[in-house]
């Protein structure tokens, strides 16, 4: 919905003025604590410019900012199609120039989100030390969001090489379909991102420069490492870039539905790493998010996927996913040597394969820079996947809004549905995970949750 004109009206406890202009309009909206959609629809080609700032005054009387730039803490988040992948801080996009792709495509008018929450950020991604959550510095001045659009805008060319993820398509659960590097291809991370090199700060901490770098990426990545060594040298052919320490863990940038060609590894048996995690690839359709291999690599032409055993398979019901071995706890390594690898009753024989099979998968995508720096979908929340032939090439559909009883609406497929959030899948080992409630409408799948007991087809 675009406002004409001038205008001033009230929508979901939001106020909102509304300002013509020759070149662009400007739209002013006052936040709140919750979850709302803004009276703003984007549309294809726009540019946006995101200024806000100001204070909430908490029950207790105490001044809470709107912006907290790089601290882990709560504050104000903002969804845009086309633009962000899920809900980012609005901090993150104040002061930027924010392009919509020209060719967007979304299942429903593409407003934008406002929310208020935790965004996990860690000290490897500033330069400057990251502390306890900002004080208020503007006690006096409300929260407010100015948003300033401008139509017909030309693409943003500067995207082009980088790690910067092309939102050009939506699914139906509102998360990016199949989203590929800006202007195509596959990226070699030690040319983009030095690998990932690690520095020191003026405190002497170490961060990571490239994260902040138009030339690696014009979005806002997150961390995810674990405490683990660094690695040295990660660029090996390319010592100028990235000698030194480089970053061993995962670079992530949102959640995506991907589909395509899923394969256990190297078409064999199905491997359960020794921290729990069920490994499998998929060719995605496109070749969308891919990171450029050496010859031979398990990761070429893939996207590697990664979930936990013990929280999904261990519980499962379905006669196909029992197959599977599974381990009774996760991030154990040490205990994994002493063959804590189980099937469920009754399940002998060799492990499952998949050789190609046609899948769509929902989960985190990101960068793992910890082994042979590729991409991934880590962790998996749901995954749906063709098991056996069928008549049609149709009746595989491609949209996971479309599940039905035992998954794409034949009965072939197979598929389970995890929380949609990373921190649902980091309970306590051996306890079972929340699901999520079939796909839906947004709010359905972003609020509603299902028993662990749910129904067969659930499972």
């Amino acid at each position: 919905m675009r406002l004409r004109g001038r205008t001033c009206l009230a929508a979901a406890g939001i106020l909102i003025l509304a300002s013509a202009g020759a070149d662009a309009q400007s739209y002013h909206f006052r936040p709140e604590r919750a979850r709302r959609p803004l009276e703003l629809a984007v549309r294809p080609g726009d540019r946006l410019r995101v200024e806000a700032g100001g204070c909430f005054r908490a029950p207790d009387q105490t001044l809470v900012p709107l912006l907290q730039p790089d601290r882990d803490a709560e504050q104000g988040l903002l969804f845009i199609p086309g633009v962000t992948m899920s809900f980012v801080p609005i901090a993150d996009l104040a002061g930027r120039d924010l392009v919509v792709p020209p060719n967007l495509e979304y299942p429903d008018a593409p407003r934008i989100w406002i929310d208020w929450g935790r965004f996990r950020r860690d000290p490897l991604e500033t330069s400057t030390l990251v502390s306890s959550p900002l004080p208020c510095d503007s006690p006096n001045r409300q929260p407010h969001l100015d948003i300033r659009v401008t139509a017909g805008s030309t693409p943003d060319e500067a995207a082009a090489g980088t790690l910067t993820l092309q939102l050009s398509r939506y699914d139906r659960n509102l998360l990016p379909f199949n989203p590929t590097w800006a202007g195509g291809g596959q990226r070699d991370v030690c040319r983009s991102c030095d690998g990932f090199r690690l520095e020191r700060r003026a405190d002497r901490g170490p961060w990571i420069p490239a994260l902040r770098s138009p030339r690696c990426t014009l979005q806002r990545p997150s961390l995810d490492w674990g405490g683990c060594s660094p690695r040295w040298n990660p660029c090996p052919e390319e010592p100028r870039r990235g000698g030194g320490r480089g970053l061993s863990g995962h670079v992530n940038w949102g959640p995506a539905t991907y589909t395509g060609k899923l394969s256990t590894v190297r078409r064999g048996p199905v491997h359960i790493a020794r921290d729990g995690d069920a490994e499998f690839f998929l060719e995605p359709d496109g070749g969308g998010g891919l990171i450029a291999q050496n010859p031979g690599s398990k990761y070429d032409g893939k996207i590697g996927l990664e979930f936990s055993t013990a929280q999904t398979i261990r519980w499962l019901r379905t006669p196909w996913w029992r197959q599977f071995p599974f381990r009774r706890v996760s991030y154990r390594p040490y205990a994994s040597l002493l063959g804590n690898l189980r099937r469920h009753a009754g399940e002998k024989g060799p492990f499952p394969s998949l050789d190609g099979r046609p899948g769509t998968l929902i989960g985190l995508f990101g960068v793992d820079n910890a082994h042979a720096a590729h991409s991934e979908l880590h962790p998996v929340y749901a995954v749906a996947v063709q098991t056996a032939a069928v008549a049609r090439d149709d009746q595989h559909p491609r949209n996971f809004g479309e599940v039905g009883d035992e998954g794409f609406g034949h009965p072939v497929g197979k598929v389970f549905v995890l929380a949609a959030d990373a921190e649902a899948l980091e309970g306590e080992d051996g306890k079972r995970p929340r699901l999520l409630a079939r796909p839906g409408t947004p709010e359905r799948r972003r609020t509603a949750r299902a028993s662990a007991g749910g129904a067969d087809g659930d499972l």
